[in-house]
């Protein structure tokens, strides 16, 4: 601590947190939300090397299957459909 016009600053340095917060609720609630911010990230990281690990497999599955030729021309069906839809519509 420093003194700057005979109050008591804390210094940027100090890195510590007066005895009346660390035997506050806040501060084991903030220690809390921190565990569980921290247990998300982990658990969102997990997802996606789950999903980019198996997506290798199930991509040369499908490529064996003529799938992506098939979900073409349905998605190409699907768009002029709306396509013509739009045109006849009465606006």
């Amino acid at each position: 601590m420093s003194s700057a016009g005979g109050r008591s600053v804390p210094l940027a340095f100090e890195g510590s947190q007066p005895d009346s917060y660390r035997h506050s609720p806040a501060y084991g609630l903030s220690r809390f939300f921190l565990l569980l911010a921290a247990l998300h990230a982990l658990m969102a990281s997990a997802k996606f090397i789950g999903l980019i690990l198996a997506t290798r497999p199930i991509a040369k599955a499908l490529q064996h299957l003529g799938l992506p030729s098939k979900l073409d021309r349905t998605t190409g069906l699907v768009f002029l459909d709306f396509g013509i839809k739009l045109a006849l519509a009465r606006g």
